[in-house]
């Protein structure tokens, strides 16, 4: 997850100071992100608009995925910096492909309104539509488990996804 770990580094306090966002969102409820069901194992649809994202795709060994997505986020938020993007929501990794050996993933962020990209971060977006979201609470490595549900519940309601998955890291 990390390669490095640096011991005795300040830390400023605006440098974990909650956002004026955060902030808000602690005085008044409604302008907190969802949060989970009772059930974190429910299933359903939700209808989802385009979502405008800054992102880098690669193809990597399934068994790089947490390494490659621990040097993606960083490198993602600091373009957002460079080109004065902001961030819409948290963190998320969209799978294209996946046949258990390499993977196709798109790791980013979601943006409050379209943003140039550059070098490897480049603008994207989340697709609007039907979409069969659960959640997953608990450690990453039982994700499949959730996977596994989300796609027999899709098979239990005579649905098919008609693209790949994608993960959103609250």
């Amino acid at each position: 997850f990390c390669d490095t770990i640096e011991i005795s580094v300040e830390v400023k306090p605006e440098q974990v100071a909650p956002s004026a966002a955060v902030l808000a969102a602690l005085k008044d409820p409604s302008k907190r992100v969802a949060s989970s069901s009772a059930d974190p194992t429910e299933c359903k649809l939700e209808e989802l608009p385009s979502q405008p994202t800054l992102t880098i795709r690669v193809t990597v060994p399934a068994s790089d995925v947490s390494r490659t997505l621990a040097t993606v986020f960083p490198e993602v938020l600091g373009v957002m910096g460079e080109v004065g993007a902001a961030m819409a929501g948290p963190p998320f990794t969209r799978y294209h492909t996946d046949d258990g050996k390499t993977v196709d993933i798109e790791a980013g962020i979601p943006l409050r309104q379209k943003a140039e990209g550059k070098g490897r971060v480049k603008a994207s977006e989340l697709p609007a539509g039907k979409t069969a979201v659960t959640w997953h609470v608990g450690p990453y490595d039982d994700l499949p488990k959730s996977h596994a549900r989300l796609s027999a519940w899709l098979a239990s309601n005579s649905l098919r996804s008609r693209g790949g998955m994608w993960e959103v890291y609250f």
